[in-house]
């Protein structure tokens, strides 16, 4: 090429390098001017969670680390190669940020539509890419079509707003499974998945152990008007209960409690240090779960840990069964089970939170009742009469069939056993290879189940996002059947991937 079509190229260029930095200079300029008159706007309940409302530019800080995550995000967009793996971070990492929410504004909503935006984007340059929409978003659309005739009842305001809030967990599990398509990027999700819960965990630990022996009191957890407390009443005293970068206790523990048999299945598949360093791991994961004080959690982990074995070894069933019952008769005769009823149950203020989900159910059992067809709408049970707790009902499925009727409640039902089902087809016509995946998100899905037992998680982030995760593992399997991971799972496959 000529000397002078090269610099005829490369002059334009020259130019707006050196036009960007007084640009940015003139812009920082004028949003430090106007920030006085700016930041105000904001109300100060949402600086408050960020720890600025009494830093002189607020706007400018937000708007500078803003800047800077965008060049980060790019910079390792570049790295990576392409847009997978950096929103396999996002979209995992901004599920445990929500205690930065400004409103009803949530981080994870936002990277939702911009992950949704970009794969848009990549299905216009690339249309030859086919779109993946399995069963499980099926089922979501008849929520959705279930749930429409209920404007009637619900009104235009409280209907779109708990239209939306379930559409955004449903597009998360879209793009979800359309983004995690590849072996590697499963692997790679998987690790996130840990990475993200672990991290969490150790924030959420440091809370606590902080408020015990400091009395440093530090948590995002948003009070719904006093009715949520970051407090609770324990053995150990009054704690401050875990809840990491969240805006509650649930999205911690339960996001804790999925994550928790990937990272079982590393210590039985790892060796040596690897294997210390993934026990210290699922320590850490565990004493998130302990220090959240969230009793259904408990239950949810006991659960993934008493099946476990049976997952693990199923050849293996009735010796375990046989020292399972061993364990619990010297448990009840020694004392023991008496012990953690009356120290850690009976005196420590647990059933506080069972008194109120028993009030809950109780009336979700009067408005189904009354008409058990007629929902009250998404996040309508809130306003159902005599519910003075203005809260819906902390059972899922009841959650469901009161909030859009019993078919409703029979969909999601039946979308949770057909995930249940295939997850356990797939184990059973895995590869050894292929189940250090299946079998993890196996009880994952169990684990899912049982916290729905205790909690509102009809539209909760951690549910969809699961549910998405499993969903992109089942799809994999059904398209490579037994070929599926021509080698083992460990970490450095996966740091090799």
């Amino acid at each position: 090429m000529p000397a002078a079509d090269i610099q005829s190229d490369e002059l334009p260029r020259s130019a707006w390098r050196r036009l960007a930095m007084p640009l940015i200079l003139a812009a920082v300029t004028a949003l430090v001017c106007l920030d006085p008159y700016l930041s105000p706007v904001v109300p100060r309940r949402w600086w408050d969670k960020i720890w600025l409302a009494d830093f002189p530019f607020r706007l400018t800080a937000v708007v500078l680390i803003a800047a800077l995550a965008t060049r980060a995000a790019l910079w390792a967009n570049r790295r990576a190669g392409y847009y997978t793996v950096l929103f396999i971070f996002v979209l995992i990492g901004s599920a445990q940020i929500s205690g930065f929410k400004l409103g009803f504004i949530d981080p994870l909503d936002v990277f939702t539509f911009m992950a949704f935006g970009i794969w848009l984007s990549e299905q216009f340059l690339r249309p030859k890419t086919p779109v993946v929409v399995p069963g499980i978003l099926y089922f979501a659309a008849l929520l959705f079509i279930i749930d429409i005739p209920l404007f009637v009842h619900q009104g235009p305001v409280r209907f779109v707003i708990g239209f939306l809030g379930l559409l955004k967990v449903v597009l998360l599990t879209f793009v979800i499974v359309n983004i995690i398509r590849s072996e590697q990027s499963v692997r790679l999700a998987v690790r996130v998945f840990i990475g993200v819960a672990v991290v969490s965990a150790l924030i959420g630990i440091t809370q606590s152990m902080l408020y015990h022996f400091a009395g440093i009191k530090f948590s995002l957890i948003d009070e719904f008007g006093n009715s949520e407390t970051y407090l609770k009443a324990t053995f150990l005293g009054v704690m401050l209960r875990a809840s990491g970068l969240n805006a509650t206790v649930q999205h911690l523990s339960g996001f804790l409690v999925l994550a928790l048999p990937f990272l079982m299945f590393r210590v039985l598949a790892a060796g040596g240090r690897e294997r210390l360093k993934y026990l210290l791991g699922c320590a850490i994961l565990l004493g998130g779960i302990v220090l959240s004080w969230n009793y259904t959690a408990f239950a949810a982990t006991f659960v993934v840990l008493a099946l476990s074995p049976f997952v693990i070894w199923p050849q293996r069933a009735l010796h375990i069964i046989l020292a399972m019952l061993v364990v619990a008769l010297v448990l009840y005769y020694t004392g023991v089970f008496d012990w953690v009823y009356r120290v850690y149950l009976s005196d420590s203020g647990a059933f506080k939170g069972f008194g109120q989900r028993f009030t809950l159910m109780k009336f979700g059992f009067e408005k189904l009742a009354r008409d058990p067809w007629l929902g009250e709408g998404l996040r309508g049970f809130a306003g159902f009469s005599g519910n003075y707790w203005h809260r819906p009902v902390h059972n899922a499925y009841m959650q469901a069939a009161t909030e859009i009727g019993l078919l409703g409640a029979l969909v999601f039902v039946g979308m949770l056993l057909t995930m249940l089902t295939q997850l356990l087809l797939q184990v059973r016509r895995a590869t050894p290879e292929a189940q250090q995946l299946l079998k993890p998100a196996l009880l994952g899905m169990i684990g899912l189940m049982s916290l729905m037992l205790g909690e509102p998680m009809l539209d909760h982030s951690n549910t969809w996002l699961y549910l998405g995760l499993a969903q992109s593992v089942v799809l994999l399997c059904n398209m490579r059947a037994h070929h599926f991971l021509a080698r083992p799972v460990t970490d450095r496959s996966l740091v090799r991937s």
